[in-house]
């Protein structure tokens, strides 16, 4: 007879990818981005920072002189508490694309300030997270 551990698959961490504009609604909204993922979903979360969308931010925090500049500094040191994960990207693919063909391969939801790369995901059938009415986070779609 096999030895089978029991493990409680809601205790597991919901992964869930984040767009560069989502790193940025700490610093404009005032809001515990982390808190409230786990209080939509319901469980545990580990957000996802996958390369391009880094290099989206460091590359508007290179110009510190801006207050944008300020804002994506803290948009990376917020970035620093995700999990970094490598996606293959394909040469000539916009970072909304890679977003979307990881969300899809991975199966996770996305969480994006960006109502062109909503629209690009619900029209797949791919969960977002966004924030309405400019102060809580909102889930569209199903997550399994």
């Amino acid at each position: 007879m096999p030895n089978w551990e029991r493990v409680n698959v809601f205790s597991l961490p919901r992964k869930v990818l984040l767009d560069s504009s989502f790193l940025f609604l700490p610093t404009h909204r005032r809001i515990d981005i982390f808190k409230e993922l786990e209080r939509l979903l319901s469980t545990k979360v580990e957000p996802v920072v996958l390369p391009p969308v880094l290099e989206e931010v460091e590359k508007i925090a290179s110009n510190s002189e801006t207050g944008l500049g300020r804002k994506a500094a803290h948009a990376l040191r917020i970035a620093e508490r995700c999990l970094k994960a490598d996606f293959n990207k394909l040469p000539g693919e916009s970072v909304d694309e890679y977003l979307v063909r990881a969300a899809e391969a991975l199966g996770c939801p996305v969480a994006t300030g960006d109502s062109k790369l909503r629209r690009q995901l619900r029209a797949k059938g791919l969960p977002v997270v966004f924030l309405r009415e400019k102060t809580r986070l909102v889930l569209e779609g199903y997550v399994a």
